[in-house]
Order: structure tokens, then sequence, then C-alpha cells
């Protein structure tokens, strides 16, 4: 019965794409130990839906409105990245 850390391998992830500018979502990337890039999508959020909206939807929209901006902008070889809004 050996240690199960010996066992287990560290997940690959693919090279990380933190697209916000959040300074809480680096700070736990960082204290995670996750290697990361920022790049701040050029959207502006606030006019991207209605507030009244329920918290989820909005959550979404942004998310993927981020996550569009981003994959617009990268060039073909950054394709590979996993990212993260």
């Amino acid at each position: 019965s050996g240690d199960w850390h010996s066992v287990v391998q560290p997940l690959a992830l693919p090279p990380l794409l933190l697209g916000s500018g959040s300074a809480v979502r680096r700070q736990i990337l960082e204290a995670a130990g996750v290697s990361f890039e920022v790049r701040k999508p050029d959207i502006d959020e606030k006019a991207l839906g209605d507030r009244g909206r329920e918290p989820e939807k909005l959550v979404r929209l942004l998310a993927e409105a981020k996550a569009d901006a981003l994959l617009s902008a990268l060039e073909r070889r950054d394709t590979d990245r996993l990212i993260l809004t």
C-alpha cells in the first residue's frame, strides 16, 4: 500500500490564457501555482446585456463574449490554449 501521491500523475494542461482583468482570479491561479498569461479582451461588458437579467445568464453571456473576442484575436499558433474568462 503506497502513498497515492506517488501513483497519481499531475494533469498536463495546455497553456492557460486568463481572459480577464480580475486581480482575484490572477491571485487564485498564482496561489495554486498555475502558470498563465493574461490577455484582457477588448469588449464593453456594460453594453452586452441587461443587468436585470438572471445572474447565471449574464455570467454566461459575458464569458462567451470574452472567449469569442480572445479567440478572434489569437494567432493560429495560439489555438491550443485553454481560455479562462
